[in-house]
């Protein structure tokens, strides 16, 4: 844990004192590199091998399966930070797409391990602290992706978003963590189910389209799209207050400020994720 916390230390020192506008990629890259290889270095005892590895108590120890997968989801999550650290592009006002792809696999990857882990075991609720930590960063970095671009191929995300809301409603009835995290994510819900309505009332559309002749197509208005466009960090605040605001977990630190100021990304499709953002402070490191 030791050379853990020297990885950390670092990324974290690039995180809040580099210019997120003069950060190289081969930073990036050596950041990730450091955190690959220390997990690869881990003793063979401590290795996780992912959604694949499942608890089997004949052949282990609970602690033990619980130190090898925290091992796992730490490594995942600082390379989450990572990436989404170098993912945006200031001067273009955009996300990068090679880097929200390498991006989003991780998080996925760790959202798949823990709702397993959920299914599965009773370990997730009883450590229910620990993995929320977990499952907050990389369900609000995967949303991060979805929301800052116009392109919808980022919804096939959607499901495991879902899933993690799901996962989060699910445990919400065992305990009152849970259930205030639950709360919490009431305007992520409500506007995921404001998308899947219009993604499948598009396909729908499409769908019916293609079966008219062009005249008869032709005569039909057509329902502007529902607006996708930017939003701009200002825009995005006006719309966070209106939401009722949730305990602050970090007072001396607002993820909110530090994300405007590490690039200031626009919301084109979840301006509610702004409070969502702002009530986690392990959304920014």
């Amino acid at each position: 844990m030791v050379a853990y916390c020297e990885i950390s230390s670092e990324v974290q020192k690039s995180i809040l004192e580099t210019p997120q506008s003069i950060v190289s990629g081969s930073k990036r890259d050596f950041l990730n590199f450091r955190v690959v290889q220390w997990q690869q270095n881990l003793p063979q005892g401590l290795c996780f091998s992912g959604i694949d590895d499942k608890f089997d108590p004949a052949k282990e120890k609970r602690g033990e399966y619980k130190m090898r997968l925290a091992l796992y989801l730490r490594a995942n999550q600082m390379r989450i930070i990572i990436h989404r650290k170098f993912m945006a592009r200031s001067e273009l006002n955009t996300i990068d797409a090679t880097e929200a792809n390498v991006m989003a696999s991780i998080t996925r990857d760790s959202i798949r391990v823990l709702l397993q882990l959920a299914r599965d075991t009773d370990i997730y609720i009883a450590q229910q602290k620990t993995f929320n930590h977990f499952l907050e960063t990389a369900l609000s970095s995967l949303l991060l992706i979805m929301c800052s671009t116009e392109d919808l191929k980022r919804f096939s995300y959607l499901s495991d978003v879902v899933e993690a809301l799901e996962l989060v409603e699910q445990l919400a009835s065992q305990s009152a963590i849970m259930q205030n995290m639950w709360c919490k994510m009431q305007s992520i819900k409500e506007t995921i189910k404001v998308i899947q309505a219009k993604l499948s009332g598009e396909t729908s559309s499409h769908c019916g389209q293609a079966d008219k002749e062009p005249q008869e197509a032709g005569m039909v208005e057509q329902e502007p799209p529902m607006a996708i466009g930017p939003m701009s960090p200002t825009e995005m605040m006006m719309v966070a207050t209106a939401i009722p605001p949730a305990p602050n977990l970090m007072e001396e630190f607002d993820s909110f400020e530090a994300l405007e100021e590490a690039g200031g990304l626009s919301f084109a499709n979840f301006p509610e994720l702004g409070q969502f953002l702002q009530e986690y402070e392990n959304f920014y490191f």
